[in-house]
């Protein structure tokens, strides 16, 4: 749980190693039916790697 929120948050780094992309899963206050999905940074490998995320 994230602090002065009903709505859990998760986040999610991509498993190649060296490549620092990030992204976070959250619930809209607003509308728990609804997810906000952000994504941080950029993958810096050929994207047939890019085959799974590992939660941190």
């Amino acid at each position: 749980m994230v602090k002065s929120s009903s709505n859990p948050r998760n986040y999610y780094r991509c498993s190649i190693e060296g490549c620092n992309v990030k992204k976070r899963i959250e619930r809209m206050e607003e509308d728990p039916s609804y997810v906000i999905t952000s994504y941080e940074g950029t993958h810096n490998h050929h994207p047939l790697n890019q085959l799974s995320c590992s939660e941190m």
